[in-house]
């Protein structure tokens, strides 16, 4: 569920959700995959902790809204965990299950297509499917594809791939776009290079 926020907000939160993109390029070129697990299930346990106490205890709860209040949606100030913290669950998962240049691009396309997305779609979206605009999906589409470029010497497979990723992210599932898009993207390259 979109909660309606102002196109402002939504490009600082898409900025910081951008900027997470250095965790799977640290990923790629420097750390093992033990230490990004360290550094995912950190981050993941960090957010959790501090979702749990927000949502349990009414004056850190109270706080965080008065610090952090302008970036939230309305479904992220009730009883439910934020997009920080699905993000990096969504990250861990893609460490654990996936080989690495499957978890690396699965995270980028989380990081990358899915802000620019987002952006795409506040900014030139008019049409609209599922609550999605196409502008947004398209935005996700090419800049997936062209991620999987980098990682992957054959087209075809990042073009279906990114398609696919990006049909999938359009439908409203119940589950959060942060665990869907680098589960769904890394179990397509499995399938893919099997």
């Amino acid at each position: 569920m979109q909660n309606e926020i102002s196109p402002k907000t939504e490009l600082a939160r898409k900025f910081i959700h951008i900027s997470t993109s250095i965790i799977p390029l640290v990923y790629y070129y420097m750390a093992t995959k033990e230490q990004i697990l360290v550094l995912c299930i950190s981050l993941f346990l960090i957010f959790l902790v501090g979702d749990v106490l927000r949502i349990y205890v009414t004056k850190l709860r109270q706080i965080y809204e008065k610090v952090f209040g302008m970036l939230l949606r309305k479904n992220e100030t009730g009883k439910t965990l934020n997009g920080a913290t699905l993000l990096f669950l969504g990250f861990l998962l893609a460490v654990v299950l996936f080989e690495k240049n499957i978890a690396v691009v699965s995270m980028l396309f989380l990081s990358v297509s899915d802000t620019l997305a987002a952006v795409a779609g506040k900014l030139f979206g008019k049409y609209k499917i599922f609550n999605k605009t196409i502008e947004g999906t398209a935005a996700f589409f090419l800049s997936a594809f062209i991620i999987s470029l980098f990682f992957y010497d054959k087209p075809i497979l990042g073009f279906g791939v990114a398609l696919a990723t990006a049909i999938i992210e359009l439908v409203p599932l119940k589950i959060n776009d942060n665990i869907t898009i680098p589960l769904i993207s890394g179990l397509l390259f499995t399938i893919a290079k099997i």
